[in-house]
């Protein structure tokens, strides 16, 4: 004999094989079943309602991201950390959509490869009312202390600076 499940749970156990990579999707889908309810869900609309939010959640949320070890305030190592590199233009700033250094905000578009310790991706960056797509490598120490780019070694700086 099978589990007799309802036609709500029905929808919802299906949905959730359909996108189960998709945090937000699942969470906001979820929070759709409960406000929607049981009887509302018999209708086509209601169906529908929570099928498109577990679409568009899974597009949205399937967005690339720079990996965690990469965050953070990055400070050229002959420089220090003593002031702000990214007002003195001697350090960036990595964060999981994008990478800001002195006058320039460049955001993530695509991972172009991927591994441990080291990173390619392309940005479109923004400096100086110019835009422009980009290229750029994050390599960093086994320790992940170190920043490496080319022949500049960077330290991570403390947030708070």
């Amino acid at each position: 004999m099978g589990t007799n499940y309802g036609s709500s749970e029905i929808i919802y156990y299906d949905l959730l094989f359909v996108c189960r990579f998709c945090r937000k999707s699942i969470f906001l889908a979820a929070m759709n079943v409960i406000r929607i309810g049981v009887d509302m869900l018999k209708s086509k609309r209601s169906v529908f309602f929570v099928l498109s939010t577990f679409y568009f959640g899974c597009v949205f949320s399937a967005q690339p991201f720079i990996p965690d070890q990469f965050h953070g305030l990055w400070g050229d190592i002959r420089v220090g950390c003593a002031n702000s590199p990214l007002d003195n233009d001697t350090g960036f700033k990595i964060e999981p959509r994008k990478y800001i250094a002195h006058e320039q905000v460049c955001h993530l578009v695509s991972i172009l490869k991927s591994e441990k310790r080291s990173l390619t991706a392309k940005f479109k960056c923004q400096e100086e009312g110019e835009t422009y797509e980009q290229v750029k490598t994050f390599n960093i120490s086994q320790s992940g202390n170190f920043f490496i780019s080319g022949e500049i070694k960077y330290i991570r700086c403390d947030e708070k600076q």
